[in-house]
């Protein structure tokens, strides 16, 4: 009986000690998991405030004074934004003159995508104009080397046709002769409805990095919609405007037939048309005992405050500069005097038409 009592004394003991044991490893491991972590965190943020920024810029095109004005509005808005990076703007030897018409498409959309011959940097992040920009976004110049990422068309989630469609409207481009041959190849057999996006989608549908769309890609129409769940990817989540529109760091202005915000005298159709397709308010349960409901209209008022914001950053960028509309001058501005930027690029080539302003 002594001897059975001993020997399970000393099992009992061998288990506690064995107990002690996995506790003070996994204390240690977790102390070491956090210290570690931490030392990684601080490496990557040492390492970003030592980076050389010149390396990397975003990019704008303009290819008439008033897609002028906007691109010099966006770049100022990075500026404000408290990016690191160049901010390139590329002209034509020759501005057109302001289109007459109210197509909302670009003429010259094919522009943009001289930003994959801007070798002189090793990233570029090349946004549309008619996107306002909440946020800068510095840190997707870190991400791992590829010729190009974008994010997915996300409004086209549902469709199985194209749930992969990658939008053009932000990109983030790894400069590079052989790509940018690839590129000047797939133009000279694009066909006249063939636009940017539809191009970079044969070209790298399948081998694109894809960024998330939330929150670097958001369309403005979004607030008009009724079901959120594409752009908020869950099923689950309450829509909040105000919360979504602080997180978000692009919003795309898309919401066609609603006139494009630098469109500056708007005519009685257009005032009713924005009018009747703003969004709709709702009505909300209360956050109280009753449980009564009342309407909710912070969709409405964001997306009213989008455009609002955008006419009044036009009227106070652009309003007190000459911009060029003389297309027999070409572009008669002096060089390094526009909008405080400095520094021309050489002509990228004398297949291209274009010139660089750097700041």
């Amino acid at each position: 009986m002594n001897t059975l009592t001993s020997r399970r004394s000393r099992i009992i003991l061998a288990l506690t000690f064995v107990i002690i044991t996995i506790c003070l490893f996994l204390s240690r491991t977790d102390d070491y998991y956090h210290q570690h972590t931490a030392t990684i965190l601080y490496k990557s943020s040492k390492e970003t405030t030592d980076l050389d920024w010149s390396k990397y810029a975003y990019t704008q095109y303009a290819t008439s004074s008033e897609y002028l004005c906007i691109s010099v509005m966006l770049l100022e808005r990075l500026h404000h934004l408290g990016s690191r990076a160049d901010r390139v703007l590329m002209y034509p030897t020759k501005m057109l003159p302001d289109p007459e018409t109210n197509d909302d498409t670009w003429a010259n959309s094919y522009t943009k995508l001289l930003a994959f011959n801007l070798t002189q940097y090793e990233r570029v992040i090349a946004i549309d104009a008619d996107v306002t920009v909440l946020k800068h976004m510095d840190e997707l110049f870190h991400l791992p080397p590829c010729p190009i990422a974008m994010p997915r068309a996300y409004w086209l989630l549902d469709d199985e046709k194209s749930r992969r469609t990658l939008t053009s409207h932000v990109m983030v481009i790894q400069p590079s002769e052989q790509e940018f041959e690839r590129i000047q190849k797939r133009v000279q057999l694009a066909g006249k409805d063939e636009y940017d996006m539809e191009l970079l989608n044969k070209l790298y549908a399948n081998t694109a990095m894809v960024i998330p769309h939330r929150p670097y890609a958001m369309l403005s129409s979004e607030f008009r919609e009724v079901d959120h769940h594409l752009y908020l990817g869950s099923e689950t989540e309450a829509w909040d405007p105000v919360a979504v529109l602080g997180e978000a760091k692009t919003v795309h202005f898309s919401d066609f037939p609603v006139p494009k915000p630098w469109k500056v005298h708007l005519s009685t159709d257009d005032q009713d048309t924005m009018i009747k397709l703003e969004p709709k308010c709702d009505m909300k349960r209360k956050n109280d005992d009753i449980g009564g409901k009342e309407e909710d209209c912070s969709g409405r008022d964001v997306w009213r405050e989008l455009y609002a914001d955008f006419r009044e950053r036009k009227a106070r960028v652009c309003a007190k500069k000459r911009w060029v509309n003389d297309e027999d001058e070409g572009y008669g501005a002096s060089e390094g005097e526009m909008g405080g930027f400095t520094n021309p690029m050489p002509d990228a080539g004398p297949d291209d038409d274009a010139r660089y302003l750097s700041a």
